[in-house]
């Protein structure tokens, strides 16, 4: 088996280069041959993240209305999101605390400045479709934001791989960190 991280072949558990991990729990992916996160450690890795940044979401919308804040929380949110997947090895705040972290569904290595700032757009298209549907006042655009999230949350329960849809577009996947 080939190390996503050095490259280096061998059969342990661990590579004896860097000492990635190369087997563990659950579900393995078949590309990669890394253990994906389950569903749970995924929900519970955002909902760590959302309450990172929900004191300044509260401030964001008090300071500057509604429609204003959650563009400035948009733009926040991309701060974190895209810098803590480039420099922590594809882990947020929430990943590191449940074990798990982002990487490149190809090749099992690290995102690319591309792929995350793809991801973070795919992740928050019901905010951006809310936002415009909320300043326009287009109950259409509401409802998309709500079905967009809700197949987005619930996908991995049925894909192979565990993506979910900002996964698919980004071309990532999410696996148990060693």
């Amino acid at each position: 088996m080939k190390c996503p991280t050095c490259g280096t072949e061998g059969n342990e558990a661990y590579c004896l280069s860097c000492g990635q991990q190369l087997t563990g729990p659950g579900n393995r992916d078949t590309l990669t041959n890394l253990g994906l996160a389950n569903w749970g450690q995924r929900v519970g890795a955002s909902l760590i993240d959302y309450l990172v940044l929900l004191a300044p979401l509260i401030i964001l919308k008090v300071l500057l209305g509604s429609v204003v804040g959650a563009v400035a929380l948009v733009i926040l949110e991309a701060a974190y999101f895209v810098t803590q997947w480039l420099m922590y090895d594809g882990r947020t705040v929430g990943n590191r605390v449940v074990r798990t972290q982002v990487r490149d569904e190809t090749t099992g290595g690290a995102i690319t400045n591309k792929q995350a700032l793809w991801r973070y757009f795919y992740l928050e298209v019901a905010i951006i479709f809310e936002i415009v549907g909320a300043g326009a006042k287009a109950p259409t655009l509401l409802l998309l934001a709500l079905a967009y999230f809700l197949v987005d949350l619930f996908f991995p329960l049925w894909d192979p791989r565990n993506q979910t849809l900002h996964d698919k577009l980004a071309k990532t996947i999410v696996v148990v960190a060693p």
